[in-house]
């Protein structure tokens, strides 16, 4: 996750290839719209809802590079 200035939008940064989120179609540079359809406010939001719902699996609204919105699920380790 990049952070920075507030700006309300959470970005997707370096991936690491140990964890099961590579084999999903989310990439580098993509944005976290929503998790399990609450719109994410924050880096901080998105991290507290993964903490919470460790083990679980969600659904993630990601904005990819070229606009498209898809859902994605995962399930955070």
């Amino acid at each position: 996750l990049n952070t920075g200035a507030p700006q309300n939008k959470v970005y997707v940064g370096e991936l690491d290839k140990n964890y099961p989120i590579i084999n999903t179609s989310i990439k580098q540079g993509d944005r976290i719209v929503k998790i399990n359809d609450k719109k994410v406010r924050s880096s901080d939001m998105l991290v507290l809802e993964l903490a919470i719902n460790s083990g679980k699996k969600l659904e993630l609204t990601v904005e990819h590079k070229n606009d498209k919105l898809e859902k994605v699920i995962i399930n955070p380790v």
